[in-house]
């Protein structure tokens, strides 16, 4: 899948000139302000202020997604591609076996955390861990 690395690359870029005030002037043409590029604080920038997004901060941004669980799969860095893993599992379909929904992402980690707590609680390690649902640092009304 080179072409989604090269994907990736390309819109990262289209986005960070968005941001540094660069204006449409036709399909696929952005020109730069009257006064140059603006400047970015660091927090601004889609990697870093004003660096332009190269393949290395876009592998780093895949690597950081594959690690969190919003995708599904690896880098092959010789060949430059990001390989889907389970595909066959879903017919064959790559897109739904490499991007599972966020929100059951998010919920598989949390769920897991939760469970370690417990057993760690068992056995006398680390904090008591309360109901699945609830949110910590929550006031409760004592009445």
């Amino acid at each position: 899948l080179r072409w989604l690395l090269r994907m990736w690359w390309t819109t990262a870029t289209y986005v960070q000139r968005l941001l540094e005030g660069y204006t449409r002037a036709g399909f696929g043409e952005l020109v730069p302000p009257p006064g140059g590029p603006k400047y970015l604080m660091p927090s601004e920038g889609l990697i870093f202020g004003n660096k332009k997004p190269d393949v290395d901060s876009v592998e780093s941004v895949v690597a950081g997604l594959v690690y969190g669980g919003l995708l599904q799969g690896f880098i092959a860095r010789q060949q430059g591609k990001f390989a889907v893993e389970g595909a066959k599992r879903y017919g064959g379909n790559a897109v739904r076996a490499g991007w599972p929904g966020v929100y059951e992402a998010l919920g598989q980690r949390f769920r897991e955390s939760w469970e370690e707590g417990l057993e760690a609680a068992d056995r006398g390690e680390g904090e008591v861990v309360g109901e699945f649902g609830e949110c910590p640092g929550w006031v409760r009304d004592s009445s």
